[in-house]
């Protein structure tokens, strides 16, 4: 290469690389506002990685400044649906690239106590709807997507109505028409995509009885749309659990005998491509995935063999956000499962003695967590303490207590006279998260040799005694056999 090609060769990769960079900045997106209210908070932007997990990825943060301004600075490639979490509130907006958005919040209201309490509590969602000093244009996302979920929701609503066992199909595309007509000129891929689920929802009426003609219409040959909240909703209306509601019985029964076999995930892969509807490597392996993720809550019996499951997917997919998926399931489920070992915590008492879980290895530890100022964890208080007073045989009584200060802790001890240990958990510790505790109280059973054994256990006031009676006498009998294999060895 002599010298003036080489030359006219760098220069052309340097415009190349200007030009990236500067189509780069020019995809900037911002949204702001002004919110007096937040002022000196720290607002914080996520976008789901998948609807599978529903997994929020934090994307940005920024600083509300004391008179209430924000500005969020993002670089999408692609349009996103982003989620403003606010306490009691969840703001969503819907950003495509190199557009700006200035959006109103609403006021800060904070949780109640009793909503801190309520594991089912649930946040109100809004949409942070675009504002425009002179006029919104009626193509706009956020402003069609609304519009569109209004539509759909009085369209579901008149066909349920007049729900008798079957509608006509050509009332259904009349409908669906007449609501297509009133966006003539938004012709945005996002809002195309969006548009044709919700109206696979809408049809999911008239062909209720027919669910396999949706799926090949809708999914089958279609690319999945990991963060679209309308396939999501589509699909977990239309779908589900797709061996369990769609596929033939004679492939749910070859895919739960799979589990139960603990075949790999390249073998389940190959009994479920024995369906047309999936053929297709990606929806495939979604719909396999969404099942087990739904058969692990439902289907105790088959716990530790969809972990083996997930465990072979996060090696052997070929799709690595599904490798991805897999793998961090195993990771948060697969401590928690009734027979495998109890995750260890350390942990300091009232007077600064530093127990681990080992510290009671040879005892069936029952593990309670307690919430500082907690009402229902007070109320158990005095079951938990007449459980202790009978000094069950091999039984400790240890509770975990979750926020106030160390303090707060040993003054509720010594006003309620009580003598079990209890244990302080620090913001630094994970026992909350390796325990997946989501309430207050919290029980588990701990079998002398650190294993989970009930999970979660009944309360002091539910039964736990006469349980408890049942498997102290299984492990009784059980010393007693080794004690009896070790005799006949020796003789």
């Amino acid at each position: 290469m002599n010298l003036k090609n080489f030359i006219m060769k760098s220069i052309t990769i340097y415009l190349l690389f200007i030009m990236s960079v500067s189509q780069l900045f020019s995809q900037q997106t911002t949204i702001s506002g002004n919110a007096k209210s937040y002022a000196c908070d720290t607002l914080v932007l996520s976008v789901y990685r998948d609807m599978i997990s529903k997994q929020k990825n934090i994307i940005a943060k920024t600083f509300v400044d004391t008179s209430g301004d924000f500005t969020f600075t993002l670089t999408p490639f692609q349009t996103e649906m982003y989620m403003l979490e606010l306490n009691v509130f969840e703001g969503v907006i819907f950003a495509e690239p190199d557009k700006n958005y200035q959006v109103i919040l609403p006021k800060k209201t904070l949780k109640e106590k009793e909503d801190e309490l309520n594991p089912y509590f649930q946040v109100q969602k809004f949409y942070m709807k675009p504002i425009d000093t002179l006029k919104i244009k009626n193509d706009e996302l956020n402003e069609c997507i609304m519009k569109l979920d209004e539509y759909s929701d009085r369209v579901l609503a008149m066909l349920f109505q007049n729900f008798t066992g079957a509608i006509n199909p050509q009332k259904t595309e009349k409908v669906l028409k007449a609501v297509s007509d009133s966006f003539p000129n938004v012709t945005g891929s996002y809002f195309r995509e969006y548009k044709h689920y919700q109206y696979a929802l809408i049809r999911h009426i008239t062909y209720v009885h027919d669910k396999r003609r949706l799926v090949k219409e809708y999914f089958a040959d279609s690319a999945v749309l990991y963060t679209n909240p309308a396939y999501e909703t589509a699909f977990e209306k239309i779908i589900d659990n797709y061996f369990e509601n769609i596929a033939s019985k004679e492939l749910s029964n070859s895919v739960t005998e799979a589990l139960k076999e603990r075949k790999s995930w390249v073998e389940l892969n190959k009994i479920a491509e024995k369906d047309e509807l999936l053929k297709k490597e990606q929806f495939r392996e979604y719909v396999i995935l969404k099942s087990l993720f739904k058969d692990f809550y439902s289907n105790n019996y088959l716990k530790n063999e969809i972990i083996d499951m997930m465990s072979s997917a996060a090696k052997s997919s070929n799709i690595e956000l599904h490798r991805e998926i897999a793998r961090e399931f195993v990771e948060k489920r697969g401590k928690l499962l009734l027979g495998n070992i109890s995750p260890n915590f350390e942990l300091d008492d009232a007077i600064q003695e530093t127990y681990t879980l080992e510290s009671f290895t040879g005892k069936f530890v029952y593990l309670n967590f307690f919430e500082f100022e907690n009402s229902a964890c007070e109320k158990e208080i005095t079951a938990l303490a007449d459980l202790y007073q009978k000094k069950i045989d091999l039984l400790e009584i240890v509770t975990l207590w979750s926020g106030g200060t160390e303090q707060d802790m040993e003054f509720f001890i010594k006003r309620a006279d009580l003598s079990w240990t209890f244990l302080y958990i620090p913001e630094t510790s994970q026992v909350l998260e390796d325990y997946n505790v989501k309430a207050f109280p919290t029980y588990y059973l701990i079998h002398p040799e650190g294993t989970l054994l009930m999970l979660p256990a009944p309360g002091p006031a539910e039964e736990f005694e006469s349980r408890y009676y049942q498997e102290y006498s299984k492990w009784k009998r059980e010393l007693q056999r080794r004690q009896n294999d070790k005799t006949t060895i020796k003789n």
